[in-house]
């Protein structure tokens, strides 16, 4: 069994009360997973866990060019996944696995399927490896860039990271990829 936590902070530049503009963000993400994997057979595991995590955002925008906005936000969300490896020949993997996601602000449950193939092939003067995936990746953490007010080219954007509302879907992207790596091992 693999437990581990993990914690991430950011905050962007402070807002200072005053006349002058100022604009803010800050994120704080905390999460807890868990995850076990278990060998079916001597070419074969599968692996499954849950997942748990608290995003809190706060932003304010404040100066003469848009309209003062103060936005505070939370938002929560639990995951399971499981993950199935098979060996299909003597250095050719396929990876298939689901993950499943609850959003209560939403009361929805969004699934990430994914499949992949992969290998991995050595011989006496050099190695290859390669993998192609495909699948849907849903992004619960939206970051956004806002013109600011200052020189352009000095300070072009504010970035603005704002956790999931109940008012709109987590973006979904789906996509395909591939990757071959070659090494000579001649010396």
């Amino acid at each position: 069994l693999d437990e581990w936590f993990f914690f991430s902070h950011f905050e962007g530049d402070p807002v200072m009360p005053g006349p002058m503009p100022h604009e803010g963000n800050s994120v704080l993400e905390l999460g807890l997973t868990s995850s076990v994997v278990h060998s079916l057979s001597a070419r074969s595991e599968v692996e499954g866990g849950v997942e748990a995590a608290y995003t809190a955002s706060s932003m304010v925008l404040q100066n003469d060019v848009y309209r003062a906005m103060d936005s505070e936000s939370d938002a929560f969300r639990a995951a399971v996944f499981g993950q199935l490896r098979y060996q299909v020949g003597a250095s050719v993997w396929l990876e298939g696995g689901l993950r499943l996601t609850w959003v209560p602000s939403r009361s929805g449950i969004y699934a990430e399927p994914r499949i992949g193939l992969r290998g991995d092939h050595a011989s006496v003067g050099s190695s290859l490896a390669w993998n192609v995936a495909a699948g849907v990746h849903r992004q619960f953490l939206n970051q956004f860039d806002l013109a600011t007010i200052g020189p352009s080219a000095l300070v072009p954007s504010v970035r603005v990271w704002l956790p999931v509302s109940a008012a709109l879907a987590p973006p979904e992207a789906w996509h395909l990829g591939g990757q071959v790596t070659w090494m000579s091992h001649a010396g």
